[in-house]
């Protein structure tokens, strides 16, 4: 069960920092491609690093730390 969760959350995560390249790409001013390049992909980033913390046992509150920096200094 719980590899299906952790691909299901990496799969998410990916398909998020997908859209969010494309998002960086298509929009037309500075403001909107921020936007995309900071919501979509510290989400992404976050699901990813969820499944990662599922996945390993050992290395959970390095990842939560790291997930937590990525929030906190995301503009």
């Amino acid at each position: 069960m719980a590899d299906v969760i952790v691909g299901s959350l990496i799969t998410l995560g990916a398909f998020l920092v997908l859209l969010a390249g494309i998002g960086v790409i298509r929009f037309p001013d500075v403001y909107a491609r921020m936007h995309a390049a900071t919501k979509a992909t510290t989400i992404g980033i976050a699901l990813v690093g969820l499944a990662a913390a599922i996945s390993l046992d050992g290395a959970r509150s390095k990842i939560v730390l790291t997930i937590a920096f990525i929030f906190i200094t995301a503009p």
